[in-house]
């Protein structure tokens, strides 16, 4: 296996320096337990890892984490044994009284110092034939468990767990036959009924039942959303259950201090009620274009987990095996609406109450008992401000910083791509992709027509066909394009654009990529519908896609519109100065499509790239 940047093996980490090491779980020493100290109460976790498989004492290390309580730490019990450990920046001591090393990590360090520990279960980790999306360039996120704080795992650190974890595959059956007992259910209070999928754990639940790093279908009311780039929408949502690991919003009737979202008070249900989720494609576009406040939805595979701020949220990915599969949809049953209904009417019955009481039931009587509550609830409510003002002008000196950079870059910061965290890909790994050379089961030299694969890239335009920009809309019953010859006048966004890397390399001709834009992803671009461009009563429509392209690919309509008919032919040579635009960054999706077998494509498929989740804003 060969190791990210930084990371060695167990056997040859030293006393007093901090080492990086991926390996599996081989025990669970001590499970989260509580330790009592002068300053209060930190919460304990002890495993070993090992990652060489027959291993030698030196190939295993125990680790200890230390933090500031159990909800701080993943919940781990012997069903876990076998699980890949990803471990990050941690301090490797040696205890003299035994003569060997362990690795220890306190809740007190912060910032570099602060070690990252992911646990990936074994049962959720591809095989390498499907790792593409996982690795540098790719955005999909390996399933895991992380102790509070970690920041998330790289591409390279993804890659590694999942060559790790097939290399290591027997050496994990081996220790699951140790430890055979079943995967306990997550921790819960109660456990409700409803249907179960014993090849993907997940339960009808209230959001009352919930714990982190399990599979739910929630029920609920959409109380409001946010969608920060074209691929993901935050949505919040209540089922009028209270949760002590959610985030507690507080009546702005009985706060001492407002604290508003960005000039906008939370609408309720006030309390510990609403978890937030994040939707990624499809499901994301699916709620934006069908859903809103107040719906009632129903939502299939929640995963949840705790967040860094130590709270409770879940996530809807995009399905594996069943891509367009869609997981939110608007609630019809009958019988699920009335209990949710119910349950917001006694939540409403209950707040009006409360709020025609001159009182509240347990105030206290006496004077020095009332100064002294609100002593302590002022107190609390100037410390939840600090930190929400903290967060607000962290995010604002966040996004103030990356815009210098894209802007000491040269780059179109008009333009926003989906995927900020993924590393850039260069145009050069993704027009020779190494996945494409991989070998056959009988261990063969094999060349594959194409690999599923989604990029970050730094590009900038240089051609578009077909040349006239009335021909970028087509209709759907034009059987020139469309041999299906839909019914109807239907009007779909159908264009090319060619990139090459923002950078190319002196002396070397650049790396020049076409890019298939389709409906859906040109939606997601220029924000337009399509719409039939010849017709004299879209010039407008036209008028006002020229503006958007300009701001996309600069003077380049203009060039062609002057040099072409002057005998110049396009993409013009790299760095020709009559060629004025900026370069931007986009998200790129590699896939295949189905041909006829032919010289060019004797696997009968052919190599494509679309862009996506890429949006000209401000317009």
């Amino acid at each position: 296996m060969q190791r990210p940047a930084g990371y060695k093996a167990i056997q040859d980490a030293t006393d007093g320096e901090r080492a990086s090491f991926i390996g599996r779980l081989v025990d669970v020493a001590k499970y989260i337990h509580i330790i009592k100290q002068e300053t209060g109460t930190v919460a304990e976790l002890e495993f070993t890892v090992q990652d060489a498989f027959p291993g030698s004492k030196s190939s295993s290390i125990a680790c200890r984490i230390w933090r500031r309580g159990k909800s701080d730490l993943p919940q781990l019990t012997k069903a876990n044994i076998g699980d890949v450990v990803v471990v990050r920046n941690i301090q490797i001591g040696l205890v003299k009284a035994s003569n060997h090393l362990i690795a220890t990590s306190s809740w007190a360090a912060e910032g570099p110092d602060r070690a990252s520990v992911f646990f990936f279960s074994a049962n959720g980790i591809p095989k390498p034939e499907f790792s593409t999306g996982y690795g540098l360039g790719g955005n999909s996120r390996l399933p895991h468990s992380s102790v509070y704080g970690s920041l998330p795992p790289t591409g390279a650190e993804q890659a590694s767990v999942i060559s790790f974890n097939a290399a290591t595959e027997d050496w994990r059956q081996r220790l699951a036959k140790r430890f055979s007992a079943p995967r306990p259910l997550p921790p819960s209070p109660r456990l409700p009924a409803g249907p179960s999928d014993m090849s993907a754990p997940k339960k009808q639940a209230l959001i009352k039942d919930m714990g982190p790093s399990s599979f739910y279908n929630l029920v609920g009311e959409v109380v409001k959303f946010y969608s920060s780039d074209p691929t993901t929408t935050d949505i919040y949502v209540t089922d009028y259950t209270t949760n002590e690991l959610l985030f507690f919003y507080e009546d702005p009737k009985d706060a001492e201090f407002a604290l508003n979202d960005r000039g906008r008070q939370f609408p309720g249900p006030y309390g510990q009620m609403t978890i937030a989720i994040r939707l990624f494609e499809p499901h994301s576009s699916h709620f934006l274009h069908n859903m809103r406040e107040g719906d009632q939805v129903y939502i299939q595979n929640l995963k949840t987990k705790i967040s860094n701020s130590n709270k409770l949220e879940g996530w809807v990915q995009q399905d594996q095996r069943y891509p367009d599969k869609l997981q939110i949809h608007k609630l019809v049953d009958q019988r699920q609406r009335s209990e949710l209904s119910a349950r917001k009417a006694e939540y409403e019955k209950k707040k009006a109450l409360m709020s025609a009481l001159p009182n509240a039931p347990n105030e206290p009587k006496r004077a020095s008992a009332i100064s002294a509550a609100k002593r302590k609830e002022e107190k609390r409510g100037k410390k939840e401000m600090a930190r929400v003002q903290r967060e607000i002008e962290q995010k604002e000196l966040e996004q103030k910083a990356e815009e210098k950079k894209a802007a000491r870059a040269g780059i179109n910061t008009h333009i926003v791509a989906a995927f900020p965290d993924v590393q850039l890909s260069s145009m050069e790994e993704i027009v020779n992709n190494p996945a494409l050379h991989t070998t056959s089961h009988r261990g063969l030299p094999l060349t594959l027509p194409f690999v599923n694969a989604k990029y970050r890239a730094r590009v900038r335009i240089v051609d578009f066909s077909p040349q006239d920009l009335k021909d970028f809309s087509c209709c759907l019953s034009d059987p020139t394009w469309n041999p299906t010859r839909e019914r109807g006048r239907l009007w779909q966004w159908s264009f090319i654009l060619l990139v090459e890397a923002a950078n190319p390399t002196p002396g070397q001709p650049p790396e020049q990529l076409p890019v298939f834009m389709n409906n859906s992803n040109v939606q997601c671009l220029l924000k337009m519908n399509a719409v039939d461009l010849r017709d004299p009563l879209s010039s407008a429509t036209l008028s006002q896609l020229e503006e958007k392209l300009f701001i996309l690919w600069g003077n380049l309509l203009e060039q062609k519109k002057e040099l072409m008919p002057k005998g110049v032919k396009f993409p013009l040579p790299s760095g020709d100065s009559r060629l004025q635009n900026l370069p931007f960054e986009c998200c790129l999706e590699e896939y295949g499509v189905e041909v006829t077998p032919s010289d060019e494509w004797p696997q009968g498929w052919q190599r494509m790239h679309k862009m996506f989740g890429t949006s000209i804003m401000g317009n």
